[in-house]
């Protein structure tokens, strides 16, 4: 059959449907010409319904021509998840890079910070400027750890926080980001109870879920965050609820069932990775909370997030003042490989009474370990470190000599060493006052049955 007379057929039928700018037989001129000049090269149509078809085209031994088409639609769109994690996984490796050198430099900052708040004490104007320089830099932690968050590098840093204090801050953020074609209402009940949650986490989720509003209300509306004591169906457990309600355009039933997927978006191609939801499913379902949307097609959209109630009351103090930290008189070997931080990790034990010892690669550490026969309270060590031995390993080793050893591990970005450890992770950068309660706690904190 010639090519020309089934085209024709199929365009008459209405299998092909002919473009809109085009007549009928315009059309099939066009095609019947593309065909009689084919070399053999494989290539992409897109139907009507979407989907993608390769072509192959090949001239028979009759002068014909010979058409084999298979849908690749499918592939087409594996091939794109694959593109976004790969690309996911290199912003995530150059920002968790970056971070860790930033994590170092801030520790150094803030480390001397610490000092030079005992030194200012006396005086109220230097003071003011300490503690100015103290939330600038705190609060460059948390945009670092924020950047960490997104690319998914960050292991959590749980912390007693208030709900409303650290929503309110957020909210402040968003006023300006989302534009003044949005109007924020925040509205809290009294007295909510305290969690146990990462704060920078808590933050972008916040941010994701306003992003994500804003874009279903391209022409402007209202974004409603609300706090309340809640309770689920058939659970017993006390949460702080956070509620984002937006006046957006809405999910019907099948998006709602696939939003939480990762990589599954509405956006178009560049504008969405469909990773922004599932990342925050993941956060809170860490945190042991629930999240849930309530949506419908032109009726905007609602998002819950449970947040178990803490029933530990201590407040935590990374980077406040406290005038009577825990100290000890044990001895502390050290392991850092930047030399300016492991000089203010030093200090900062030193200022706690502890007594020290350092090294600078995990192999260091282990040879000063030989040498005084494991005659050392407890190791401080980075995780990430040059030199083939990261700080996992060197636990691992230490500890296999050594079993009495206690450990304490910290990190900016254990980035791709990152694995299962019997020992929680001091996120950099570290106060005199976190080195201190994480090392008066170990008994504490150690996982239960471990050595």
């Amino acid at each position: 059959m010639r090519f020309e007379d089934m085209f024709r057929a199929a365009v008459r039928s209405g299998d092909i449907p002919v473009p809109l700018d085009m007549t009928s037989e315009d059309f099939i001129a066009a095609r019947v010409a593309q065909h009689l000049s084919a070399d053999g090269r494989a290539l992409h149509r897109k139907l009507a319904d979407g989907r993608s078809v390769l072509v192959s085209e090949r001239r028979s031994l009759r002068g014909g021509i010979v058409a084999t088409g298979i849908d690749i639609t499918e592939h087409l769109r594996l091939e794109e998840q694959l593109h976004q994690v790969q690309k996911m996984d290199a912003i995530g490796k150059l920002t968790g890079g970056l971070a860790h050198d930033l994590n170092n430099f801030l520790g150094i900052v803030l480390g001397n910070l610490d000092f030079l708040r005992d030194l200012t004490k006396d005086n109220a104007d230097a003071a003011e400027l300490v503690e100015a320089a103290v939330r600038g830099a705190t609060r460059a932690v948390d945009l670092n750890r924020s950047l960490l968050a997104f690319a998914r590098r960050q292991p959590l840093a749980p912390e007693i926080i208030d709900v409303a204090e650290s929503v309110a801050e957020t909210v402040k953020l968003l006023a300006s980001a989302l534009g003044e074609t949005i109007d924020i209402a925040f509205v809290q009940s009294p007295e909510l109870w305290p969690v146990l949650v990462d704060r920078g986490q808590l933050s972008s989720s916040l941010v994701n879920l306003a992003n994500n509003a804003r874009d279903a209300m391209p022409k402007g509306g209202k974004l409603t965050i609300a706090l309340r004591k809640a309770r689920r169906p058939g659970d017993a457990t006390d949460y702080v609820g956070i509620e984002m309600t937006d006046t957006g355009s809405g999910m019907p039933p099948e998006t709602v069932a696939r939003a939480f997927e990762p990589f599954f978006t509405t956006k178009g191609a560049g504008h969405g990775t469909g990773l922004g939801l599932s990342m925050v499913y993941g956060f809170v379902k860490q945190s042991n909370g629930h999240v849930e949307i309530d949506s419908a097609a032109g009726s905007g959209t609602t998002i819950r997030i449970y947040l178990p109630r803490t029933q530990d009351g201590s407040e935590n103090a990374d980077y406040a003042v406290n005038d009577a930290l825990p100290t000890g008189g044990e001895r502390i070997l050290v392991v850092e490989d930047n030399d300016g931080l492991r000089e203010t990790v030093l200090m900062q034990l030193a200022s706690l009474g502890y007594r020290t010892r350092f090294a600078g690669k995990a192999a260091e550490a282990l040879a000063m370990l030989d040498r005084i026969d494991g005659a050392c309270d407890l190791i401080f060590s980075d995780v990430v470190m040059p030199g083939g031995m990261d700080g996992f390993e060197l636990v691992a080793r230490a500890k296999a000599r050594w079993p009495k050893l206690k450990v304490l591990l910290t990190s900016g970005y254990p980035g791709e060493s990152r694995q299962p450890t019997l020992y929680r992770l001091l996120p950099k950068p570290c106060s005199a006052s976190a080195i201190a309660r994480q090392i008066e706690g170990y008994w504490d904190w150690r996982v239960s049955g471990s050595s």
